[in-house]
């Protein structure tokens, strides 16, 4: 996987009221990002959040791919459950939600809930909606290793060691941005209401707030702090800035119980995560959070943000010691089925789906235009050519996408050359990369490949807009045979691995002297570098 860093708007950071007046920075950024590769490079834009699904609108208009988008929030859901105190979103970002839906090939929903909400809300194509849960990693998120999820009482008692927190203290904890729609300020106010209850209850409590502020919450940022301290809980309230994933994880093994008393959840990633690691969670019933947590097996759910209804579901922890270890147990268990694995599964396939439908009406659309048919004939046969040779060589290969193929042929020198093959309409495209730009002495290697390109065979070296090397060619649909094509992968790997140490001598002198240089200093091994010997005989010397 590559991930390219877009760099859009000033560094010292912006409210997210400045960020639609960004959205020509990173547009350009993107398109910049594209501009480096052939056409037909990407086969689908997938965008999150309002305002990327506008870059990726263009960007999928212009590379004539489909658009798949995923909400995560909606402005008209979250301006139905505004808590008091809070900004309701801009009528702009409900224009531009409207056209994202509109524009979409695909839209993935975190529930069905949400996709309900996207069709009555936004008038969405119920067709074009898929749900898929999303998922957290379940490696991070999990009981300490040595104990497992079936001991998630001895999990709790390493991380409360480590973070310093009382063995024999109830946790309730709330993790997430401090802003009224996350409605911290219910956690504090139901544990006012226990302890006024019952203070002798005020030396078992301890309540931890992870996270800052954020939104809205950026207006009043000791705001919650403050109300603390009126409720008379300050003494019990330990506030903690945002942490890693790691400290994270730590925080939820540590908790009795994980609070979630938001207006408004897409899902509430949050309530998995603290469940993966063993935690029950305690949250309201609105938005993915009745997904995400099963009621009464995992946790509880709360209908409505009633501070009152809260503290009595934090008593049943109170009264009852062992309830969060076995509700902790199940919750563990529950987490599973929202991994990483599963999501990226599910999405996969609303890919796949997208991509069939758009090449289903182009064709449809294309109509006769597409004739002549003998093309297409000669386009389906040289594909089966190229997947019955791979499979007779019993190379790797494999084909992410109709007409497209990528081959791995193993080398000697090289670990592995991968080459691209790719059936147009009339012809083959093949590509594969050699080298990277070389560090040094460009002249001599540039005139070293271009001398080579007189004796080459079908291929011929070429450079990208990076100075990177690659060996490219491109051959009428008729030539396509199971004996052309063995030659000319022949050729590519006779040149592509046959020649790399050449490459690296003339282009990398200076680095693999120097990365010799720093394995003999150290002891280690130089062996993988003894095709180099010529170069490093000197410092051996030394």
């Amino acid at each position: 996987m590559l991930v390219r860093h877009v760099a859009a708007g000033p560094y010292e950071g912006l409210a997210k009221e400045e960020l639609p007046a960004q959205l020509c920075a990173f547009t350009h950024g993107v398109m910049q990002a594209w501009a480096g590769h052939r056409p037909g490079y990407y086969d689908l834009v997938h965008s999150h959040y309002w305002l990327s699904g506008h870059v990726g609108w263009l960007a999928a208009d212009r590379w004539r791919v489909p658009l798949v988008h995923a909400m995560h929030t909606m402005a008209k859901v979250k301006n139905a459950a505004l808590a008091v105190g809070d900004t309701p979103e801009p009528a702009a970002r409900v224009i531009g939600e409207t056209q994202i839906v509109e524009a979409a090939d695909r839209l993935i929903a975190n529930t069905a809930e949400e996709a309900d909400e996207l069709v009555r809300h936004y008038d969405a194509d119920p067709g074009k909606v898929a749900v898929v849960h999303p998922g957290v990693n379940l490696d991070r998120f999990r009981p300490l290793a040595e104990h497992g999820a079936d001991d998630v009482a001895a999990s709790r008692a390493a991380a409360r060691d480590r973070l310093g927190l009382p063995q024999d203290a109830v946790i309730p904890l709330f993790a997430g941005r401090i802003q009224p729609l996350k409605a911290p300020d219910i956690l504090l106010r139901a544990t006012a209401a226990l302890v006024d209850a019952d203070p002798a209850l005020r030396s078992r409590l301890v309540v931890p707030v992870v996270g800052g502020p954020s939104g809205s919450g950026l207006a009043k940022p000791e705001g919650l702090q403050k109300l603390a301290a009126r409720l008379g809980i300050a003494d019990l309230v330990r506030f903690r800035p945002p942490v890693g994933q790691e400290q994270l994880a730590d925080w939820y093994r540590a908790a009795s119980v994980l609070v979630m008393p938001s207006y408004s959840e897409s899902f509430g990633l949050v309530a998995i995560e603290a469940q993966a690691c063993g935690t029950p969670v305690v949250a309201a019933s609105v938005g993915g959070l009745p997904v995400a947590v099963r009621d009464g097996v995992s946790g509880f759910l709360v209908a409505g943000h009633d501070p009152a209804d809260y503290a009595r579901a934090l008593r049943r922890f109170l009264d009852d010691p062992s309830l969060a270890t076995r509700m902790g147990a199940a919750a563990a268990r529950h987490a599973q089925s929202f991994g990483w694995d599963t999501a990226a599964t599910a999405t996969a396939d609303v890919y796949t789906a997208a991509m069939q439908e758009r090449r289903r009406h182009y064709d449809h659309c294309m109509g006769e235009e597409r004739r002549p048919p003998a093309g297409e004939r000669q386009a389906t046969d040289a594909g089966a050519v190229i997947e019955r040779t791979l499979a007779d060589a019993g190379l790797e290969w494999e084909s992410p996408a109709a007409g497209t193929y990528v081959v791995k042929l193993p080398g000697t020198r090289k670990l592995a050359t991968t080459c691209s093959l790719v059936v147009g309409r009339h012809s083959l495209s093949l590509n594969a990369f050699v080298v990277r730009r070389p560090d040094e002495n460009h002249e001599a290697v540039h005139r070293w490949l271009l001398e080579r390109n007189t004796r080459l065979y079908g291929v011929s070296y070429a450079l990208d807009t990076l100075g990177d090397v690659y060996l490219v060619g491109k051959f009428p649909l008729a030539a396509v045979t199971p004996d052309e094509l063995d030659r000319l992968l022949g050729t590519v790997l006779e040149n592509a691995d046959g020649s790399f140490n050449t490459l690296l001598e003339m282009g990398f002198a200076s680095a693999i002297r120097k990365e010799y240089a720093w394995r003999v200093s150290r002891g280690e091994s130089t062996r993988n570098l003894a095709a180099f010997e010529r170069l490093t005989r000197g410092d051996a010397d030394a």
